[in-house]
């Protein structure tokens, strides 16, 4: 199992900065969604992380629940408006910005966007610790 999980780390690693073939050259994320690293007592593991839960909240921000049961609001607002490409663009409107569901292991909006759940995750901490 511990090969397994290090040979799927290794792909999303070498496949992080692949674009699709789409008109917005958009990046596959989706191949990195579980992974995040974490360092223990000098070792190296993985541990998956994956959103379980999601609403969306007025002023571009998001309610999000995930799998180690680590929950709390995420503001997009300064992420949404600096964005250029156009999918992201598409969810600057409040009400397309509300038509969220929960996919797979992340959040995604109706037109077919999403983040990945360890920069969501990410998000969720530091607003914590703040």
């Amino acid at each position: 199992m511990n090969r397994l999980l290090q040979t799927l780390a290794f792909a999303a690693a070498k496949h992080r900065k692949q674009r699709r073939k789409d008109a917005e050259a958009s990046p596959y994320i989706r191949i990195n969604h579980a992974f995040q690293a974490h360092r223990s007592a000098g070792l190296r593991r993985l541990k998956m992380i994956w959103v379980t839960d999601a609403k969306a909240l007025p002023d571009y921000r998001l309610w999000v629940r995930f799998s180690d049961n680590t929950e709390g609001e995420i503001d997009l607002k300064e992420f949404i408006a600096s964005d250029t490409r156009p999918i992201v663009a598409a969810i600057r409107d409040q009400t397309a910005f509300s038509a969220i569901h929960v996919e797979m292991d992340t959040v995604v909006w109706a037109n077919g966007f999403d983040l990945a759940p360890e920069f969501l995750y990410a998000r969720a901490k530091a607003r914590a610790a703040a």
